[in-house]
């Protein structure tokens, strides 16, 4: 079990932690949950295309928002030191543009 130490608290590893590797994610939500569905996209042996789902996290809406905005920040920080990440374009994804808190005071 690995542990590391963090100024406000440890962090331990559960006995069920496993690495799990995904290629394709959906999202499906309520007002009161959001559901990442990961999985893995291949082709079998016959060579039809199959996507296997891994494994479903369900959120609150607030954690997801604090999930997308960790994930943001490493894909901007990867792209910073190793160039930019180009997407296949037949995935049709638009990729926001998060806007930055204003520093002006309001009126």
């Amino acid at each position: 079990m690995t542990e590391q130490t963090s100024a406000r608290f440890e962090v331990i590893r559960s006995p069920e932690f496993k690495l799990v590797y995904v290629n394709n994610v959906s999202l499906h939500a309520t007002e009161w949950d959001v559901h990442l569905t990961f999985g893995e996209l291949y082709k079998d042996i016959f060579g039809k295309e199959v996507l296997e789902q891994r494994v479903v996290l369900s959120m609150s809406p607030q954690m997801a928002k604090a999930v997308a905005v960790t994930v943001w920040n490493g894909v901007t920080n990867y792209e910073a030191q190793m160039g930019e990440i180009h997407l296949p374009i037949d995935l049709h994804i638009d990729v926001p543009v998060p806007q930055q808190p204003s520093t002006e005071p309001s009126v």
